[in-house]
């Protein structure tokens, strides 16, 4: 179907359940006028038993924007073909009159935050490479608590960083310094269950490290989440016997807060103590 505009709107049955309906919008300028006109229909198939299931290519971030305006909840990501037999990834988003939308993240700046020394910017694809090696570090191993992770996560989640940004899943933010435009580390913000709550980690890679840069970035991060983020309430966990994200924590304005007793597992399969260290909105 053509809107008064010529905006195509696919509409497709799922191959097993009649009650499920594909939609896929067509090229347009204006996707949050195209979805506006569509919610008339959507909510006529709602009504009739029809689960409505949008398709949107990953990369399509003003028609994402558009249908999470018009209150569509993401209900994954699937890989497709495209014309040319290549994968795509594609955005599942379910419409519903009843269920609210997600609560996506402020938008961050297009250039990155800078304080004139380092500058922080949504990771994309080319970082995942250095960010993999950093992960395979023996100080990065020592104190993770995260598992041998493959290339191709580490790929596609830095190719998806600004959708999962968009989707208010987690931010996750390169690190790089000024002087010499080197990806020096990597900081990222995870929503938890509470509204406006947010839980940090940070990183500095090999050959940048005990330069005062974790907290450097910890603190322009913090500051701007706390401002224009909306956030109010700032965590992040350290092992007791790691020293220098200790003192990140403390240097970037954090309080210890409490110690959650043997939440952090190592490497070797035992747990860590965890020291929690918070900031708040004044």
């Amino acid at each position: 179907m053509n809107d008064s505009n010529g905006v195509s709107s696919l509409f497709s049955g799922h191959p097993i359940s009649k009650n499920i309906i594909y939609h896929s919008l067509g090229e347009c300028s204006n996707p949050e006028s195209a979805y506006l006109k569509l919610a008339a229909q959507f909510l006529e198939l709602e009504r009739a038993g029809k689960t409505v299931l949008s398709l949107i290519k990953s990369d399509n971030l003003p028609t994402v924007a558009a249908a999470l305006k018009l209150g569509l909840v993401p209900c994954g990501l699937i890989t497709s073909k495209d014309p040319g037999g290549t994968d795509v990834d594609v955005v599942v988003l379910n419409y519903s009159s009843t269920e609210p939308g997600p609560v996506s993240f402020t938008p961050f700046p297009q250039k990155g935050l800078s304080d004139g020394m380092l500058t922080l910017r949504i990771s994309t694809r080319p970082d995942g490479a250095r960010m993999f090696q950093d992960h395979y570090d023996s100080v990065t191993r020592f104190w993770s608590i995260y598992p041998d992770i493959p290339f191709s996560q580490f790929d596609k989640d830095c190719r998806l960083a600004n959708l999962y940004w968009l989707l208010g899943k987690k931010m996750m933010l390169s690190i790089f310094e000024n002087k010499t435009q080197e990806l020096i580390g990597r900081i990222s913000l995870r929503p938890v269950v509470p509204p406006r709550v947010g839980d940090v980690g940070y990183g500095v890679f090999s050959g940048f490290r005990g330069k005062g840069y974790a907290s450097q970035a910890l603190k322009m991060l913090s500051g701007w989440l706390m401002t224009d983020g909306g956030f109010n309430r700032l965590e992040l966990g350290v092992k007791p016997e790691n020293i220098a994200s200790k003192k990140v924590a403390l240097k970037a304005g954090y309080v210890l807060e409490g110690i959650s007793k043997s939440r952090l597992i190592n490497q070797d399969g035992t747990f860590s103590d965890q020291l929690s260290y918070v900031k708040t909105n004044p």
